[in-house]
């Protein structure tokens, strides 16, 4: 419409053939742009695009290092079995509780009378050094409650 006004005035205003292709030419080209701008509408995905997917960051899996894995599963064994709590969990204890207490001049295995006194009796009854090879594998674990409590010793140490 506003085409055909405007080509009415280009003729009304100057009356000549290169006036009225002059107007055709423009309305041709408008008529083409809202052509293509339709076409583009139709054509669109609903959704981003198979390239627009692609570049989209994928959240990246959490790294698991291995001796971290290691500690867990030693955790969760040994806290439902009792094999597993002395001969994977117990040595990862008494590691740590070897050097927790070489920061007060203690020494785990040294026979001090303060050593048993430092760790508390659950975290004790873990770590000492004559603690005796359970009998039946399959017995239950020290259980996480009790873990947990021993595992507060360590850290006061």
């Amino acid at each position: 419409m506003v085409v055909t006004l405007a080509a009415v005035a280009i003729l009304a205003l100057a009356p000549s053939a290169r006036a009225l292709e002059g107007s055709i030419l423009v309305a041709g080209a408008l008529l083409l742009l809202v052509l293509v701008g339709r076409a583009r509408a139709l054509d669109r995905p609903r959704g981003p695009s198979a390239y627009e997917e692609a570049l989209r960051r994928r959240p990246r899996a959490p790294v698991r290092f291995g001796e971290l894995a290691a500690v867990e599963r030693a955790v969760a064994l040994g806290s439902s079995n009792v094999f597993d709590l002395h001969f994977r969990l117990r040595p990862l204890l008494r590691d740590v509780a070897t050097h927790r207490l070489a920061r007060h001049g203690l020494e785990l295995d040294g026979g001090s009378p303060a050593v048993p006194a430092a760790l508390g009796e659950e975290l004790w009854e873990l770590v000492r050094p004559d603690r005796p090879t359970p009998r039946d594998r399959s017995a239950p674990g020290i259980g996480l409650p009790r873990l947990e409590a021993a595992l507060h010793a360590l850290e006061a140490v």
